[in-house]
């Protein structure tokens, strides 16, 4: 499976919109299966990006409980929140480059901030 870079965006917001001590529903879109979702909240795990339980079975993901973003998740996502940042890096890093790490993503984004905004 590859990484989908929108979809990862896509579920950090969703999960970024429930208020605090509220539950997180199970996480589906109809243009994406089940198993597609579970493994990116299974890697927005790993990276570090999301708390959350993994349940499986074997070495399918049956279920995944999510209790929130952490401060890594909130900073990549105030990073890619805005919609005409993130198309430009869809268009100039995310295109050019057939394969990008996380990192070299998220710095450019950050730059891209600060430019937004006048920062050193």
């Amino acid at each position: 499976m590859k990484r989908n870079f929108d979809l990862i965006r896509r579920i950090l917001l969703d999960i970024e919109k429930v208020p605090a001590g509220e539950p997180f529903g199970k996480i589906s879109y109809p243009e994406y299966d089940q198993p597609t979702i579970y493994e990116h909240l299974n890697l927005l795990s790993d990276g570090g990006l999301i708390k959350a339980k993994i349940i499986k079975a074997g070495t399918d993901i049956i279920d995944v409980h999510i209790s929130g973003l952490t401060w890594g998740g909130h900073d990549f996502l105030d990073s890619a929140k805005d919609d005409s940042i993130w198309q430009k890096a869809k268009d100039t890093v995310l295109k050019s480059t057939p394969s990008i790490t996380f990192g070299i993503l998220f710095e450019w984004l950050k730059n891209e901030v600060k430019q937004k905004f006048g920062l050193p």
